[in-house]
């Protein structure tokens, strides 16, 4: 038997070689690929709050029923209050470069309050209303007898992966008087559907928030503050910022106010949708955004006039920036961002942001 064993080994030696050395390779492409998969993994550019929610908005957050976002318009005395825009957004804001993966469809609901978040009667209201227009051109009104609308009618949706948002027009009747009108406002809540049924998209939650209108006279420069978006809360040193590939840099406030980016381009680079004309993520208007330009010391330099006052501007109170390393060298930590401080403080900075 054992001989016979032996003859048949011999005889089919090659064939079983071949199986072993497959069997051995398969091994190490295996684990090849899962080396190569993890590293890619940990060069992926992650917020401190990733994955972060991919539903969002400029006026609207989570649990956000009750805390009030000022509209700030300049008076006017010929024209209704119009071009006032609320964003439906299929990204987390701190990482604008990653979309849905499927179409959201939600429903959208308004109801007039006031500042706190709580409803108003017809009385309060008077004459005054409210006009909403949907990215279709359909449109609601709020007024003494509608203290309550929706589209309820159509559903909104967002489409997967799409560069795109869904944008309101939310219009003030002309006769709007700042200070007997200041507390009628408007809460508004965003409910993907798709919850409702135990959909696909569970991960989606509401988001709400209450808005109302507030002069400006573009004047306001304190209100509006930078920060990058990865950066550990203060008295924080984890994560590094060599964990990341790139960062968001991000813009708010209120107000008018000159901002001033400035970056090294040998550490930094500008994410080119941002000011790209075909894939944009903003549509900015004439006079908005100078630059980048290279200056005499080699630095791209680029600078918003940002004015939530300004319709043409859309009343635009964010800037969600990428500014992603080139690879040439890695920062030593946070200092690489300098944030309105004096050269002698942050003089090895790759990023400068000057408020004023």
């Amino acid at each position: 038997m054992k001989k016979k064993i032996w003859t048949i080994i011999k005889k089919q030696w090659l064939l079983m070689l071949s199986a072993i050395m497959a069997v051995a390779m398969t091994s190490i492409i295996a684990f090849a690929e899962y080396k190569s998969a993890t590293s890619n993994m940990h060069r992926v550019v992650v917020s401190k709050k990733a994955p972060g929610m991919m539903f969002s908005s400029n006026y609207l957050t989570v649990d956000g029923d009750g805390i009030f976002h000022p509209i700030y318009v300049q008076p006017k005395s010929d024209e209704r209050y119009s071009s006032n825009y609320l964003y439906i957004w299929n990204y987390n804001t701190s990482d604008i470069g990653r979309r849905y993966q499927e179409n959201i469809n939600y429903k959208l609901e308004f109801v007039l309050t006031d500042q706190g978040g709580n409803p108003i009667d017809a009385s309060a209201v008077g004459t005054c209303k409210i006009r909403i227009v949907d990215p279709l051109n359909r449109q609601i009104e709020l007024n003494d007898t509608n203290l309550s609308n929706s589209f309820k009618d159509t559903t909104q949706q967002i489409l997967a992966k799409e560069s795109t948002q869904n944008k309101y027009t939310i219009s003030f009747s002309s006769n709007w008087d700042f200070e007997a009108n200041e507390n009628i406002c408007v809460s508004i809540k965003a409910t993907p559907t798709q919850r409702d049924s135990g959909g696909s998209y569970m991960d989606l939650v509401p988001i709400s928030g209450v808005i109302g209108l507030r002069t400006s006279s573009s004047t306001q420069v304190n209100g509006w503050k930078a920060s990058i978006s990865e950066q550990p809360e203060d008295g924080q040193t984890t994560p590094a910022p060599s964990a990341y590939d790139a960062y968001n840099l991000v813009l708010t406030g209120s107000g008018s106010a000159t901002i001033t980016v400035k970056w090294d381009p040998t550490k930094i680079e500008l994410n080119r949708f941002f000011t790209s004309p075909a894939d944009r993520v903003y549509t900015f208007a004439s006079g908005e955004i100078d630059g980048p330009t290279q200056d005499a010391s080699g630095w791209m330099v680029m600078t918003i006039h940002a004015d939530t006052g300004n319709n043409a501007q859309e009343n635009r109170n964010r800037y969600t920036i990428q500014m992603y390393k080139t690879g040439a060298e890695e920062p030593s930590d946070w200092r690489f961002f300098a944030n309105n401080k004096a050269d002698d403080v942050q003089e090895n900075a790759w990023i400068r942001v000057n408020i004023t």
